[in-house]
């Protein structure tokens, strides 16, 4: 089968953590003797520029009067005000001139700064867009059409993938991956965008069942296929680590992922099991120095926040570990879940979308709390659980079963020849 991955996510020699999950299928579809050719164009963005300026904003305003910030999201620096309306709580009414006025700037910026990040996208997709068309143009011209065309994510490549299968009579499908939907990030522009491009689609898939009820087209239409692991890369944990093993964390240093959240926990952790299960947080991005400093708040040792890792050094971490935390407040899959479990290690992970499917018996448990001594109470009765061989082997076979490149490979394959029957 011929087949076309189009996509804005990619790994590159300038991003080469990018597309992870794109290029896992692709090489899991390849080995299964499939033609794949790769369509990649990522918007241009200012982001990474808001991202390095995110820490000094956060700073500016917490020095602000009348400001107060969050523990878990930038966003919330600014107290949520309800500038006029009956309904509004009296607690939460601005009071004055001054509090009126602040309130209107407040929400003026807030819708400011909405309209720009729409804005500032549609121009970056439709630069990729056009990118993308202008390759497949010249591909098809190469090297004939395609038997399918597999899209991965709307904005860009679901649009690009559209325009050009449609008037071909080409079947494309679509994989979304983005957390936006389940965040309602989206505009009302936006979303009109992805409900046509879906509704064109010949299929359509979702990582998980929290991302398919998320979308804004019926659940019926919707095909859950999760990302590929790549098991083979990880090895079970050392023995020791049953009974002596880190509390790991791993993710980007984002609000959304919570670390805080997970520090906290731990704090709360009766003492013996802090003494025999070190804190390890593994990741890089905006919040390492404000997490650090909570570390010290908590009298927890800095070096808990290790930072950014490469591969193999995850795979050490994992294999050391007792017990894989997530805290996220949304997840559209949970990479670091199934990673522990190709490792033989359990999971405690808050209800973020996502982990449900991932979670069961002996395999990791999901807290409906963002109580930092109810995560932690449900981190002591893992840790208390004793592990076995036998428990470790089976969270890798069904790791392997579920999330193994030849098990996602086939389920896709399913997908295409439905398209083609």
């Amino acid at each position: 089968m011929k087949i076309w991955v189009v996509t804005g996510d990619y790994p590159s020699p300038e991003f080469p953590g990018h597309g992870l999950f794109v290029r896992d299928q692709v090489e899991a579809l390849r080995a299964g003797g499939h033609v794949v050719h790769v369509l990649h164009a990522m918007p241009p963005s200012l982001r990474p520029l808001a991202n390095e300026a995110r820490p000094r904003v956060r700073a500016l305003a917490a020095r602000l009067p009348g400001r107060r910030q969050d523990d878990h999201d930038l966003a919330a620096a600014v107290p949520p005000v309800v500038v006029a309306g009956p309904d509004a709580p009296e607690a939460a009414r601005p009071t004055g001139p001054l509090g009126r006025a602040r309130a209107l700037v407040e929400a003026t910026a807030r819708g400011a700064v909405g309209t720009a990040r729409v804005l500032h996208d549609q121009v970056g997709n439709t630069v990729a867009v056009s990118k993308l068309l202008a390759d497949m143009i010249r591909l098809a011209g190469d090297d004939g059409t395609p038997d399918v065309v597999h899209a991965h994510n709307v904005f860009p490549a679901g649009i690009a993938a559209g325009q050009w299968a449609v008037g071909r009579g080409i079947p494309y499908v679509v994989t979304e991956h983005i957390s936006a939907y389940l965040r309602h990030q989206y505009s009302a522009v936006e979303l009109a965008a992805a409900i046509r491009v879906l509704d064109r689609a010949s299929a359509v898939i979702a990582v998980s069942a929290a991302q398919a009820e998320a979308l804004p087209i019926p659940t019926d239409r919707v095909t859950v296929v999760p990302n590929i692991v790549p098991i083979a890369d990880f090895r079970l944990r050392d023995a020791q680590a049953r009974t002596s093993g880190a509390v790991l964390s791993v993710g980007w240093l984002t609000p959304n992922k919570r670390m805080d959240l997970v520090l906290r926990a731990y704090a709360e952790l009766p003492d013996d099991l802090r003494t025999w299960h070190p804190l390890r947080i593994v990741g890089a991005g905006p919040e390492r120095d404000r997490l650090v400093e909570l570390a010290k708040t908590l009298h927890l040792d800095p070096a808990v926040v290790v930072g950014r890792l490469p591969r193999e050094g995850v795979v050490q971490e994992m294999a050391a570990a007792a017990l894989v935390v997530s805290a996220s407040g949304v997840e559209t899959f949970g990479v670091s879940l199934i990673e522990a479990l190709a490792a033989g290690v359990p999971f405690v992970a808050t209800d973020s979308g996502g982990p449900r499917d991932i979670a069961g018996p002996d395999l990791g448990d999901i807290v409906e709390s963002d109580d930092p001594l109810i995560l932690a109470e449900a981190m002591t009765v893992k840790l208390r659980t004793p592990a076995t061989v036998a428990s470790d082997e089976k969270r890798r076979a069904v790791a392997e079963d579920r999330y193994g490149p030849a098990a996602v490979a086939g389920h896709l394959e399913r997908v295409y020849r439905d398209l083609m029957a």
